[in-house]
């Protein structure tokens, strides 16, 4: 992101982690707002930071990854180029902070892995979505397209790229 956008709105990214955002704002009110916040031009760099938060454990409380995790789905809702994150997260790889069980099932959710509704989903607020029940066999969803996907992408980048492709 550029410097002078970063200083401009580090404020504005920093609230939407606050405690009251995260405890009353629905999840698409959040998306709509950041939408409507930041440029198309940005979008890409905005996920770069997001992402940079989730996987360096930067968002500690119940409902900041849920947070972020939607601005990542909205924001890029088809061809996301963030879907490895979401796998990563899914599969548990080492150096990420375990996802709970409701952040497990909000991406199942996300993705269509789970039959429901995500527009009834994203009405939710954060703090909502972590104070979902969650039983065990609806852990248990099968998440191969987005592997497949992750490992489509993988196999057309040339060799030159995967070298110097990050872990995620």
């Amino acid at each position: 992101m550029s410097q002078q956008l970063i200083n401009e709105n580090s404020k504005y990214i920093l609230d939407l982690f606050s405690e009251q955002t995260v405890d009353s704002q629905s999840l698409d009110s959040i998306c709509a707002q950041v939408q409507k916040r930041f440029p198309k031009t940005e979008h890409f760099n905005l996920c770069l930071l997001l992402s940079s938060l989730i996987t360096g454990g930067d968002l500690s409380l119940p409902g900041q990854r849920v947070v972020a995790l939607a601005l990542l789905y909205d924001i890029y809702k088809v061809d996301n180029p963030f879907a490895s994150l979401f796998l990563h997260l899914l599969e548990g790889k080492p150096g990420l902070l375990p996802l709970v069980s409701q952040e497990r099932l909000f991406i199942g959710q996300l993705h269509g892995f789970l039959p429901v509704n995500i527009k009834d989903v994203l009405k939710k607020s954060a703090k909502q979505v972590m104070m979902t029940e969650v039983l065990a066999k609806e852990l248990e969803f099968d998440y191969s397209p987005l592997q497949a996907l992750v490992a489509d992408r993988v196999s057309e980048m040339s060799s030159m790229a995967r070298a110097t492709a990050s872990a995620l």
